[in-house]
């Protein structure tokens, strides 16, 4: 029982969190389910620590504060340790669990997991010693009395800033009437959006230096630039959300790759920004993988307001979505909507309107296949026998070809259909960032980052000789998709290309965050500008001026006016609702379980264990 009360305490406070920042509240059920498994398996764990604990003290004859002082501290060494052990680059490579980040040498790996080690201990030691102190005046009716009350307080605290951390119950909701009037005033000719995934100015600006991209360097010459400020931790599908809604993650309501569930729970339980994990995420992980519970894959029937395509397309604009991340299942729009899922299997439930499944699908057979020679000029029968080089080989191939089903699919129905807003998502160059990264940082800065014993386990120097330069081949490919956009733009026509983080090519890392690159083409813009300031929140706001619509003022962003002419500002001033979020977002099917080919592409990328 000395653990599992504790441990069961600390199940409640974490449940009643998870329950508002995820928000659960409308699901009595769910949250029920959630505050009894998370309760069990802690109280679970707590106790087993406290038996193995109080039976080494009552071999050495110890008394009730110091059996206490043992295992709190114990218990919260491991937890915490646990809990930072999570995004400890240094652990990760000291411990061989993750590819290793490239700044680190095995020394110093050691010797910051040591230090860590020590600061866990010690702040485990501290909380043991209060709770050894507490134990020994536990029979004092004041100090019980003032103990119940800090725990009632806490409690309630939970309770209040899990209401006051839920948007949907801490926002106030407007009637259409309350929120203003909407209608379209002026706006460009088309709106063509592309993100293009962990695509990075470090590796841009060499590569346009050498001449190497000329579509990036017209764009660059004849419109904005920037850095565009990312979201910390750089999660894709929090970002990606971002991007389309303009609001952020504790209002969009997706925050993370994968929703794991317990047993009978509907909704399960995404990514939630908990100020101490204890070691949650990892747990679900581990449990999943044994076979308990069920995941799910994030995605439109977990954000919790409109895109700029639902907002377009309420007000008749006529919109077109291909490859946008976490848009499976696809969602009823005004045009066509090609899922990010749509390379897995047939477009079945990947495509709206149904009629276009049959000819998307022919749009796919259509396209060749990717050979490895485009992006390596060593002998591929050599390569193909490396074990450190196979399965990256033919996820190298597997994501370019990706990436041109989805420009081919793109290209075809923007021709055919010609939509007002059009918005592409590109995913290649962020895998093989993920991939090739040895062989890039050691190839193109050998000083820094020499052939060490430790990292020889990863790579080789033949390796690095022949795929060092996979990464720029992918963004020579991806300059000359950008360069078929820019001929297909018409004179009122613009071009918008972000990413939604960029990478700092020494290691698998982008959750620094590494800021995510802005281009903006066309006649609204101004030429040559590097721009400053913007941020993944902006690009729904500005995208959403430029159609010559209001701007919500519940959005995180604002609309990015220092990348206009004067002369366009003036003819077009910004305008303003409260809210767009003024009725009920249609929901489709619940999509079913991760599937194993998903789960295992994130698992290679580094984004879950």
């Amino acid at each position: 029982m000395f653990g599992f009360i504790p441990a069961g305490y600390i199940g409640l406070l974490v449940g009643l969190e998870l329950a508002g920042v995820n928000y659960m509240w409308k699901s009595p059920l769910d949250l029920v389910l959630l505050l009894f498994w998370s309760t069990l398996l802690l109280a679970v764990f707590g106790a087993a620590v406290a038996a193995v604990v109080a039976a080494l003290g009552r071999w050495r004859n110890l008394d009730g504060p110091a059996l206490a002082f043992l295992i709190t501290t114990v218990l919260g060494t491991f937890l915490l340790f646990i809990d930072r052990f999570g995004w400890c680059y240094p652990c990760h490579q000291l411990f061989d669990k993750r590819a290793p980040h490239l700044v680190y040498t095995p020394t110093r790996s050691f010797m910051l997991t040591v230090a860590l080690a020590v600061g866990c201990v010690a702040v485990g030691a501290i909380v043991g010693g209060i709770v050894s102190l507490l134990v020994r005046f536990w029979r004092e009716r004041r100090v019980r009395i003032g103990l119940y009350a800090v725990a009632g307080g806490v409690l309630a605290a939970a309770v209040l800033v899990s209401v006051l951390s839920t948007p949907t119950l801490g926002l106030k909701t407007y009637t259409p009437e309350e929120a203003g009037v909407i209608e379209r005033q002026g706006g460009v000719g088309r709106v063509l959006i592309v993100v293009d995934d962990g695509a990075t100015w470090n590796i841009i600006d060499p590569l346009m230096a050498a001449g190497k991209l000329p579509a990036y360097k017209h764009l660059v010459r004849n419109g904005v630039r920037g850095h565009l400020a990312t979201l910390s931790p750089t999660v894709s599908p929090r970002i990606w959300t971002t991007l389309a809604t303009g609001h952020s993650p504790l209002r969009h309501g997706v925050g993370g790759f994968i929703n794991y569930a317990y047993p009978g729970m509907t909704n399960g339980i995404s990514a939630f920004p908990c100020p101490t994990r204890l070691m949650l995420p990892e747990i679900f992980l581990k449990l999943h993988a044994m076979g308990f519970g069920s995941s799910r894959p994030l995605g439109p029937s977990h954000r919790k307001v409109r895109a700029i395509w639902n907002i377009a397309g309420d007000m008749g604009i006529d919109v077109g979505i291909v490859g946008w991340r976490y848009t499976w299942p696809v969602e009823k729009v005004n045009g066509f909507m090609v899922s990010d899922r749509l390379h897995y299997d047939r477009p079945k439930r990947h495509v709206y309107p149904p009629e276009l499944e049959r000819y998307v699908s022919q749009v796919v057979r259509g396209v060749p296949k990717v050979d490895s020679r485009d992006f390596t000029d060593c002998k591929i029968e050599t390569l193909a026998v490396n074990p450190k080089a196979t399965e990256r080989l033919s996820l190298l191939r597997h994501f370019a070809r990706t990436d041109l089903k989805y420009q081919t699919v793109a290209d075809s129905l923007f021709r055919s259909l010609n939509p007002t807003l059009m918005a592409v998502g590109l995913t290649s160059i962020d895998a093989n960032e993920h991939l090739f990264y040895y062989e890039y940082s050691m190839s193109h800065e050998p000083g820094k980052y020499p052939m060490t014993p430790y990292l020889s386990r990863f790579t080789t120097p033949d390796l690095v000789r022949c795929l060092g330069g996979v990464i720029d081949s992918v963004y020579v490919m991806h300059d000359r998709l950008m360069q078929h956009w820019i001929d297909w733009l018409g004179e009122d026509d613009v071009l918008i290309i972000v990413s939604d983080h960029g990478h700092v090519m020494n290691g698998n890392a982008h959750h620094y965050p590494e800021p995510g690159i802005l281009m903006m083409y066309g006649k609204p813009f101004r030429k040559g500008l590097n721009l400053s300031g913007a941020t993944v929140n902006d690009i729904a706001p500005t995208v959403l001026y430029l159609l010559g619509l209001p701007v919500a003022e519940d959005m995180s962003g604002r609309v990015l006016e220092d990348a206009f002419r004067g002369a366009y500002l003036d003819e077009n001033p910004i305008r303003t609702v409260k809210t767009y979020e003024t009725g009920k977002l249609e929901k489709l099917e619940r999509p079913p379980e991760v599937d194993d080919e998903l789960l295992r592409k994130l698992k290679a990328l580094g984004y879950i264990r």
